[in-house]
């Protein structure tokens, strides 16, 4: 739009210039004019009058023609004056057009940079959602891994014939936690019962309670993980080890050193944690005991 005017305004001063010349050329014949007839000419115009009437007459139409010069000489002054104007105007608005373009360029390109910043953003969306269902995927493998393992130990009757240890139903809400970090259940174990533990790599896992190791070994999608058995069918899962210490079928003690933190898909640093009974999965928190840790 500031173009289309600047283009107008251009033409309007061409036509300015255009009729100045006009103006000039007629300015410069009666000046030419006057010049040739000088006062001498005045006068015989006025002197050879044959009568007073046409003297007077011829003075008046004199005098007209003196005072339209005037007028034309005025009128070509004026006009210079004015095109001075719009030259002035041109210029200011031509110098406003540039920093105007300066500007949207540098709009444009700031867009174009903000652009390729959401296109990047897109891309990397993208491939963390890539990420996000391969490790839905891992996790939803590691759930049947798990009811596959406890439904196994469910057959096998692990419990039977063992030991008899003090009733694990009467520690709920006495657990010791598997590893000292913080407690958070995360959006990357929300389609897993149990909940993880954040804690440095390496920290010390400890058995929640006394029991028996049934499992010890890799489950896909939660990497190296414990079952261990605590009578009457009451079971916990450690998982996400960075390694375990102890073998199938070695009785431990609470508060004994199983093995290290890990880190993985559950959670950046630190362990996952599960309480079942037979193969029903049960809510760790109501389970442990976290005052004062």
């Amino acid at each position: 739009q500031k173009e289309l005017e600047l283009i107008k305004a251009k033409k309007a001063y061409a036509r300015g210039v255009k009729g100045m010349e006009a103006l000039k050329g007629r300015v410069e014949k009666r000046l030419r004019a006057l010049q040739e007839m000088g006062t001498v000419g005045t006068l015989n115009i006025l002197f050879a009058s044959e009568s007073f009437p046409e003297l007077l007459s011829r003075g008046a139409y004199l005098k007209l023609i003196l005072s339209r010069d005037q007028q034309q000489r005025e009128a070509f002054i004026n006009k210079i004056r004015e095109l001075r104007e719009k030259e002035k105007r041109l210029e200011a608005e031509r110098i406003h057009l540039e920093k105007l373009t300066a500007s949207i360029e540098a709009q444009k390109q700031e867009l174009e940079e903000r652009r390729q910043d959401k296109v990047r953003f897109l891309k990397e969306l993208e491939q963390q959602g890539e990420q996000y269902q391969r490790m839905l995927s891992e996790l939803s493998r590691a759930k049947e891994a798990i009811v596959s393992i406890m439904d196994r130990l469910e057959d096998e009757a692990i419990s039977e014939g063992k030991a008899v240890y003090y009733s694990f139903a009467a520690q709920k809400g006495r657990l010791i936690p598997p590893v000292a970090g913080k407690l958070a259940r995360t959006s990357r174990s929300a389609s897993l019962p149990g909940v993880v533990f954040k804690a440095d790599f390496g920290s010390e896992v400890r058995a929640v309670f006394d029991g028996t190791v049934v499992f010890s070994g890799t489950i896909s999608g939660m990497g190296r993980a414990v079952i261990l058995d605590h009578g009457n069918k009451y079971f916990t899962l450690t998982a996400q080890g960075a390694r375990f210490f102890v073998k199938p079928g070695q009785e431990v003690t609470e508060g004994q050193i199983i093995g290290l933190a890990g880190a993985g898909a559950l959670v950046e640093e630190g362990v996952y944690f599960e309480v079942r009974h037979r193969n029903k999965s049960l809510d760790p928190r109501q389970w442990l005991d976290l005052r004062g840790y």
